[in-house]
């Protein structure tokens, strides 16, 4: 409960942002938005069930993000996630740095992506 007391405060805060991936009423992953050196660092789990839709899940994620004011997205694997490397490399994302003991790859915005003007995400 703890840490639901902390992302809440977070996201009151606009510091950081947790939102669960639904499929019907049923929880199949989460997606976990919080600031990064160059914009935003995303992490993400998904159910075992959901491995089939992962790409998906996360190219929608990516996708929504570029509306947001980050001038790229970090999302940090850990080293033994073979699965996840292969699916952030087939959206085309690209090896950088990021946490210690992570593999890390990036999407940049591109020019003219999020033409709204820059202000906190989730307004």
């Amino acid at each position: 409960m703890a840490d639901l007391a902390e992302h809440q405060a977070e996201f009151e805060r606009r510091e950081a942002f947790a939102y669960s991936v639904l499929a019907s009423s049923r929880c199949i992953g989460c997606v976990y938005i919080e600031p990064w050196t160059c914009g935003a660092q995303l992490a993400y789990w998904v159910t075992d069930d959901a491995i089939a839709i992962e790409s998906d899940i996360v190219a929608g994620v990516l996708a929504w993000l570029t509306l947001w004011p980050f001038d790229c997205v970090v999302v940090p694997l850990r080293p033994e996630n073979v699965r996840g490397r292969a699916c952030l490399q087939g959206l085309g994302l690209q090896p950088c740095p990021g946490p210690p003991g992570h593999i890390s790859f990036s999407q940049q915005k591109a020019v003219g992506d999020g033409a709204r003007a820059r202000e906190k995400p989730g307004r």
